[in-house]
């Protein structure tokens, strides 16, 4: 077996145990009115087998300018999501994971969160603390082979600054000190026919979709070493309503005779198109440029900059890119090829937008949440991780995608979160940040339009320290399948760490409850 990386951190499996202020206390919340959950049926504790995806970061500092935030040595990583690897990445690599790591934790009171940091005489906002994201390769197993630092801006990269930690130099691989800016969290990863696209959130951002790339390699016993991740293209949407934090991603055919789409379901009532991806090979010489004219030598080297972030100078990247005019800052590499530009047919007749040019809405599913009255009490339904394909037990096709309720809400919701005062510490409350989280399951049709097929009760997932109980924050941000009869759930706990949960495929498809008609109250919701 491949050793993890020691670099910056070690692999460590292990379950924190919580004390009662970080449970739900399912069973007496439960067993309340059923009036207040969907379906107007009370939640259930799913047991599972997990299997925590932890690494420990070990001390990650930061720019000395930054002061106190800088200093953080306690990180929690949460938020998992969970696809599988690429082909060819390594003979024992299974799966590939993100980790949302930053130290505004809620573990425990050592978090900045409930501390009163003052550098000088100025206390430190919550908000000015490190967060990143780790992407980790794991086998079938769910151990960790390695983990590296997502790269998403070439702003992030400068071999000049990389010694005063707001970049990272060139040649970086594995667990190397991580980018201080232009972070990137919350990545929720996607396998687009072996392809992996990436959603997140960061500062002031849009809805938009990444297109990840992953290298390393492979080590005499099947794993890896000298891991990289990082993006080469950007698509990104200005559709207000297509703002959020939880969108949920598939991709499929419109019909079963069209080309696969990548769509997105912002809302349960919502699905839009990005439209259709198609790939070229792409061989880019990093930082490099064979040619003596400034025109195409700048050409190349900024191709260069956008496709190979923090490779190696002079390493070859042999890569796939999506041919988009809408790729926020596309190179045009098929004219430099000579190749003339040719507008694809749609299926729907006419010319095809560029991909990521535009979201279409394809589906607005308002009729069906009627029927459902898709409302538990006051509090809203949302999409939460990526959905999956799965066939029922007649062999028929469907969409699978999971949606969570928030019923609690921390002092930090809605306005800045500001730290305690040590003499206040004690009347901190378990949670400033989202808890009390319930999900539910819910299938759509394979092909447009997309309807909605059927959806469970609300439940829980069983915490390793009370498989009766589960913790007050439980956030489901993947799904993945092993094989055809097992749906690995990939979530986050307490805003702390990462667990993947090991769920019978059968056992989702018996919890999912069709829709009735609105005269037939057997799923009012």
């Amino acid at each position: 077996m491949s050793s993890p990386p020691t670099t910056g951190g070690r692999t460590a499996a292990r379950h924190r145990v919580y004390d009662a202020t970080k449970m739900y206390g399912a069973k007496a919340a439960f067993t309340s009115d059923s009036r207040s959950f969907v379906g107007r049926i009370a939640p259930i504790v799913l047991v599972a087998p997990t299997t925590p995806i932890s690494i420990e970061f070990g001390n990650i500092s930061g720019p000395l300018t930054l002061g106190a935030p800088a200093q953080v040595k306690s990180f929690g990583s949460f938020n998992p999501s969970l696809v599988a690897a690429p082909a060819g990445l390594c003979p024992r690599c299974a799966y590939v994971a993100s980790l949302r790591v930053e130290a505004l934790h809620q573990c425990d009171r050592s978090s900045p969160l409930f501390r009163n940091i003052i550098t000088g005489r100025r206390p430190v906002p919550a908000n000015a603390f490190f967060r990143g994201t780790a992407i980790v390769v794991l086998d079938e197993g769910l151990h960790v082979l390695g983990y590296t630092w997502l790269i998403t801006s070439h702003n992030q990269v400068s071999d000049k600054r990389a010694p005063r930690r707001w970049t990272v130099a060139t040649g970086a691989t594995d667990a190397f000190p991580p980018s201080w800016g232009h972070a990137v969290y919350d990545v929720r990863l996607i396998n687009v026919d072996g392809r992996i696209f990436a959603t997140y959130v960061c500062h002031g951002c849009n809805f938009g979709l990444l297109l990840m790339h992953l290298a390393g390699e492979p080590t005499a016993d099947g794993g890896l070493r000298r891991l990289r991740a990082w993006r080469s293209q950007r698509f990104m949407s200005n559709m207000k309503w297509a703002r959020g934090r939880n969108q949920a991603v598939f991709s499929a055919q419109r019909s079963p005779i069209s080309p696969t789409e990548i769509f997105v379901q912002p809302w349960l009532s919502l699905i839009a198109s990005f439209g259709v991806p198609r790939f070229f090979p792409l061989n880019v010489s990093c930082y490099k440029h064979p040619v003596s004219h400034w025109q195409q030598a700048h050409h190349y080297v900024r191709r260069s900059i956008y496709t190979c972030m923090h490779n190696a100078r002079g390493s070859l990247l042999q890569i796939e890119q999506v041919d988009s005019e809408a790729d926020t800052e596309r190179v045009d590499t098929k004219m430099q090829r000579g190749q003339k530009r040719v507008a694809e047919p749609s299926p729907r007749g006419g010319s095809a937008p560029s991909f990521g040019s535009e979201l279409e809405i394809l589906a607005n599913l308002t009729s069906d949440f009627r029927t459902m009255r898709m409302q538990a009490g006051p509090h809203r339904i949302s999409t939460t991780a990526h959905l999956v394909h799965l066939h029922d037990a007649e062999g028929k096709g469907l969409l699978l995608g999971v949606a969570h309720i928030r019923r609690g809400v921390g002092d930090c919701i809605n306005k800045l979160c500001t730290p305690f005062k040590d003499s206040n510490l004690a009347d901190a409350p378990p949670f400033r940040w989202g808890h009390h989280y319930t999900h539910l399951f819910y299938s759509l049709t394979p092909h447009a339009p997309f309807r909605i097929l059927g959806t469970s009760r609300e439940f829980c997932l069983g915490s390793a320290q009370d498989p009766d109980d589960c913790e007050s924050v439980q956030f489901i941000t993947g799904l993945a399948l092993r094989g055809d009869s097992t749906l690995l759930v990939a979530y986050g706990i307490n805003d702390c760490e990462a667990k993947v949960a090991e769920l019978p495929v059968k056992r989702i498809l018996d919890m999912l409850l069709p829709l009735s008609p609105p005269t037939r109250h057997t799923l009012t919701i």
